[in-house]
């Protein structure tokens, strides 16, 4: 629980109480609403308090077309790295697994682009509006410095990687927040952050309305592992990512301790084809839990 907001200004002016909203219930405050709020005032979101790697960020667009669908917002920092938010009020309740899956089935579109998709996608969004580099031309307004090479290098990068910050912001987010993170935690295979933050709305009456952000969940970043070899034939460097830590791990634990017991027979060879479909093996359902 959280009380009202007390504003003194001096000893002549009676205290203002500012009264808590619920958002949603308030005419004209919706999805829609908080969406377009964030969008013009970026800086409500709390960046710093969930990974400082993302801070300093320019809105790109809302409604960005994906494969899994319609993100909400957008954002992007100067070096390329993207923040991905999608708005929900929890009056209209959704199921845990339909709302974090929805936000990494952005995130797994996304990380499948190039540069070029995401300039494409961003215009599209915008309807048109812009020529050119549009991602870097916006980041340029606020940070002239960057250079336009550089940018696309990095924005590239952070995408293949999957180096985003997802966001779940909405209002009273309490109900089963310990479960939403174990669900994002389990289905972390890239070097994403995760947060859900709670944006709080105060009644000033005729003075405005008060925001006030709080983060109520989020994920330590997890890196991605890549592995760099050269093909002895061609002579060509190929990389090599991990798409499941959980199962790389299992796989590389059960390789070594069979190799110590048993060392490389045909029984050992036929043993390892056996177990190969089940360690690779991937459900539709988030909250299944990993052979």
């Amino acid at each position: 629980m959280y009380g009202d907001f007390i504003l003194l200004e001096d000893d002549r002016s009676a205290p203002v109480k500012a009264q808590k909203l619920a958002l949603g219930e308030t005419a004209g405050r919706s999805e829609a609403w908080l969406r377009d709020t964030l969008f013009d005032h970026p800086e409500i979101l709390p960046i710093s308090d969930i990974d400082p790697a993302f801070n300093a960020l320019t809105p790109l667009c809302t409604e960005l077309r994906t494969e899994a669908g319609p993100l909400d917002i957008a954002f992007i920092n100067p070096v390329g790295r993207l923040v991905l938010v999608e708005c929900k009020l929890w009056r209209n309740p959704e199921a845990r697994r339909k709302v974090v899956a929805q936000v990494l089935d952005y995130a797994r579109a996304i990380q499948s682009w190039s540069y070029a998709d995401l300039q494409r996608q961003v215009s599209a969004a915008r309807n048109g509006k812009g020529q050119g580099n549009l991602p870097f031309e916006l980041v340029k307004k606020n940070h002239p410095e960057i250079l336009e090479h550089r940018f696309i290098d990095q924005a590239q990068l952070a995408m293949r990687s999957g180096r985003f910050l997802l966001i779940i912001a909405g209002d009273g987010i309490r109900e089963d927040v310990d479960a939403m993170a174990q669900l994002i935690n389990r289905n972390a295979a890239s070097g994403f952050s995760f947060g859900l933050v709670e944006v709080a709305l105060y009644d000033l009456n005729d003075r405005g309305l008060l925001v006030q952000p709080r983060v109520i969940a989020k994920t330590k970043t997890i890196e991605r592992t890549v592995i760099v070899v050269r093909d002895p034939k061609t002579n060509e460097l190929q990389s090599q990512g991990e798409d499941n830590q959980i199962l790389t791990k299992i796989e590389e634990e059960f390789s070594k301790a069979s190799n110590d017991q048993l060392g490389e027979n045909p029984k050992q060879i036929e043993y390892r084809k056996w177990w190969k479909p089940v360690l690779e093996m991937r459900f539709d359902d988030p909250e299944q839990e990993p052979p």
